[in-house]
Order: structure tokens, then sequence, then C-alpha cells
């Protein structure tokens, strides 16, 4: 497997270079937000897994993406081998499935709908789960399926009760923003909701500002904290003033370390907190499902959901469906957008399908309304 970093100006040209680059197989790794000469540039890393001299003046090195261990991030032994290996047996699973996904089987009407999943990234384990759901019906509809594998659980006090929620994610994900914008939707659902905005991800210059600026433009209350006893004196102070809800900004997951060991670290074990991992469709299929399993543990799956961002500078949302299906996950937002307001919808199915089937943004808010 071969890894380049690139940068640029906008996600969408750095996307078009990876493209051009190394392909249409290439997997999107990691995105954040860097300064360089005092200008703002997006740094992706991506990866394409063939044999021979990496394309392009990027920098670049051959070895695994996500290697098997013990959660801590050390690499296994001859884990090399065990990629090829493993390589080799999901080759011969999927062209084992293949045979069993004879669209000609299905209505016209079903059997376009499946094409156009296929060309959107849906992977053969969701095709063929959708398939077997259509088969005994020529009038079925395709979107009961989809949505028996895709877990949906919008946004809201009712949907989401829990005082605390962590917003966790990768550095470039948008885990900020989104929060703010939770915040608000919160806000304007019920206007006479107390909320504060807990941010632990403080020793980050840049992440610190964003969230204290954003927080006292938008008249949210503000904390900071580095350990469980600055944490424990937020509760106690929330609970003294009746605060009603606490978001909790995250830091990004080091890669030695574990989501258990970071909610020890701050005392966030409570398992009637929520959790919220914020990403985007631009991660690959590798990438994304070791996110889910690093940052969504099985000791915090009960009251866990997605939350998905930069959907406008994405071209496909296969993704969407095979994180959804192989987490099960809920997800709990859509968002979309540079601004703070009209950015973030509570997930629903039909928004959700629109997305997939028509390209449609969930959000009033996008680049498509700019007139450009």
């Amino acid at each position: 497997m071969h890894v380049k970093t690139y940068t640029g100006a906008s996600t969408s040209a750095v996307l078009a270079n990876i493209k051009a680059d190394l392909g249409p197989d290439a997997v999107i790794l990691e995105t954040r937000e860097a300064v360089k000469n005092g200008k703002a540039e997006i740094v992706i890393t991506a990866a394409v897994d063939r044999e021979g001299p990496v394309p392009g003046n990027g920098r670049a090195f051959s070895g695994p993406a996500f290697p098997p261990g013990n959660g801590s991030g050390h690499t296994g032994m001859g884990w090399k081998s065990w990629q090829e290996e493993w390589s080799s047996i999901k080759t011969h699973l999927l062209s084992m499935m293949k045979p069993e996904l004879q669209f000609s089987r299905l209505s016209p009407r079903q059997r376009v709908a499946m094409e156009f999943l296929e060309q959107e990234g849906v992977d053969a384990t969701s095709l063929l789960a959708v398939f077997e759901a259509l088969l005994p019906d020529p009038q079925a509809s395709i979107l009961a399926p989809l949505e028996a594998l895709v877990p949906v659980k919008g946004w809201s006090a009712k949907n989401w009760p829990q005082r605390v929620h962590l917003v966790a994610g990768p550095y470039g994900s948008g885990k900020t923003t989104a929060l703010v914008r939770l915040a608000l939707l919160l806000r304007k659902e019920m206007p006479g909701r107390k909320i504060w905005v807990v941010n632990a991800d403080s020793l980050r210059g840049g992440g610190r500002l964003l969230l204290k600026n954003y927080s006292q433009l938008c008249g949210l209350e503000y904390r900071e904290v580095s350990n469980a006893v600055e944490f424990a004196a937020v509760l106690a102070s929330a609970r003294h003033n009746g605060v009603n809800t606490i978001l909790v900004d995250l830091p990004g997951l080091p890669r030695r370390k574990s989501m258990p060991e970071m909610l020890d670290h701050f005392g966030m074990t409570d398992p009637d907190n929520a959790l919220h991992l914020v990403v985007t469709p631009h991660y690959g299929e590798t990438a994304m499902r070791s996110l889910a399993a690093r940052y969504v543990p099985d000791a915090v799956r009960q009251n866990a959901g997605l939350i998905w961002t930069k959907l406008d500078e994405a071209d496909k949302f296969g993704t969407l469906v095979n994180v959804g299906a192989a987490s099960r996950l809920p997800v709990s937002a859509l968002s979309c957008g540079p601004e703070l307001n009209d950015t973030l919808v509570p997930a629903e199915n039909a928004a959700l399908w629109r997305l997939l089937f028509k390209q449609e943004m969930p959000c009033k808010a996008h680049p498509d309304d700019a007139g450009f």
C-alpha cells in the first residue's frame, strides 16, 4: 500500500489532485487543517493498494494503514503477510458473492436502483442484504431494506435525552463546528434550554480559540477542562446552575490511546453519557471501519451515534450505507456547508435517501445556493 500526503487551499481541490494522481481506487486515511505562512490549508493523507513506484511528487511510504494489534496502536508481528492474506481472502469472498447478485432476477425498477447503489460504492455485503430482501417481491421498494441496514436516530432532546454529549472524531472531520451546530439546533428546538459547551481539546491553540469564539458569538456558556477533577467541577457547577445539556469537544484520539483510556482521563466514563462520532464521506472504507472501532468500542456503543459532515464536498455517498450497515451506529445528524446556521439537520430516512439517490443536500445553506 502506497500512502501520500497532499495539501491545498480547499478539500475539493485536494481530492481532485488525489483522484488525478492515485486514481479512483485511492482511499482517504486522514483529513486535517493546518496553517502555513499564515494561510489555512487542507492536508489529506490518501493511500492506494497497488505495487510499483508512487506517481506524482507527494511524500510516500509503503506500509499498512491500520495495523492490527492490542488497540494501543502498536503493530502486530507479521502484519504485512497478514494483510496480504486477508486481502486475498476478501477478494475470494466478494467474488463468491458476486454471482448471487443477479440483478436480472429483480424487477426493472429494482434493478436500476441496485445498479445505482453499486455505482455509488455500496459494498457487496450491503448489496446482497438489499438484494435478498427485494427478491421475493417485485413490487417492494428498495428503501425498506436500506432503512433496515442503516439505523437513524435524529438529533433532538427527545431522541437524545442524555445530559452529557461527547463529540469525538479525528482532526479535520469538523467535530468542533458540528458541536456548535448541535447546540444551536437544540436551542432552536427548546429556546429555554440551558446549554454549556465544554472544551476538552483545550491544549490545541487553534481549536481552543475556535470553539471559544464560536461559543461567545452564539451566546453559549463556555468551559475548559484538562482532567477528571476539572470536569467533575464543571458537572457540579452545571447541576447548581440547572444546566440541561453539556456538549463536550473531545480531542482527536492519539494513535497509541484508546477511547476508554481517554474517557477515564477526563472522568467521562458515566454509561449514561452519549457519544457522537463525527466523520466525513472522504475516508476510505478501511479507515472508516477502523475509526468506528477505535472511537466507539463496545463499552460506549449503547448511547453512540454518527454525525456525517462536509457532505457538500463529496461526490458519492455509498460510504454512508457501508458504515451504517457495518457499525450499526445510528446516524444522528447530517451537515454540509461552511456556515454555523442551517448547516446541520437531524438525520431522517427521507433526507438520507435523497442524498444518496439524488445528491440532494439536506441543509438549507450549502454551496449550491451560493449563486456561482
